[in-house]
């Protein structure tokens, strides 16, 4: 040990070494676990996305908007798949974990229960099977006022489009992928 200058030869030394190697370490090993638990959540917020866009694509969402809007009426099959969709977003296993995915969501979830409120008490079925109106017996009806009725379907119509429109957008933010 002779041939070690003496800051080698001290204990003290050593010591100090070690501990800043373990310091070291340590911090490595909480990098490590954190970026992996970011990648989980990522993947797990990829996972979400994926299964509610199999749920109900964009087109399919837009199609049945327009045919909302402009139609005043709505095909059952495309309705259960919106409502699917947003019952999927609304289970506790399927929350998203960043947070402006997450508010977003939010609004497009009361967006959507104020649409659903709207078709549900102001739609019904007419004479062709599963095909919904709006007030399909009052429409020609000169007492009634179904102007209104139309401009605050196009209201919800064009919330429901912003807030769909905005989660899509943060989709695409945060994951950096072609919708």
């Amino acid at each position: 040990m002779s041939n070690l200058p003496d800051f080698f030869d001290n204990v003290n030394t050593w010591r100090i070494l070690c501990i800043l190697s373990l310091l070291q370490m340590i911090f490595y090993k909480k990098k490590i676990l954190f970026l992996q638990s970011n990648e989980e959540k990522i993947e797990h917020d990829r996972n979400i996305f994926i299964n509610s866009d199999v749920l109900m694509t964009a087109e399919l969402f837009k199609e049945f908007l327009i045919e909302l809007s402009i139609n005043e009426s709505y095909q059952k099959a495309k309705f259960q798949k919106v409502k699917d969709f947003h019952l999927y977003l609304k289970q506790k296993n399927n929350k998203y974990t960043y947070t402006n995915i997450a508010d977003s969501v939010k609004n497009l979830a009361a967006s959507l229960e104020n649409l659903f409120d709207f078709i549900n008490e102001h739609f019904s079925e007419v004479k062709i099977p599963e095909i919904y109106r709006l007030y399909p017996d009052l429409k020609h009806d000169p007492e009634f006022n179904y102007l209104d009725f139309q401009e605050q379907l196009n209201i919800l119509c064009r919330e429901a489009e912003t807030c769909y429109s905005g989660y899509r957008l943060s989709i695409k933010t945060y994951f950096n992928i072609c919708i």
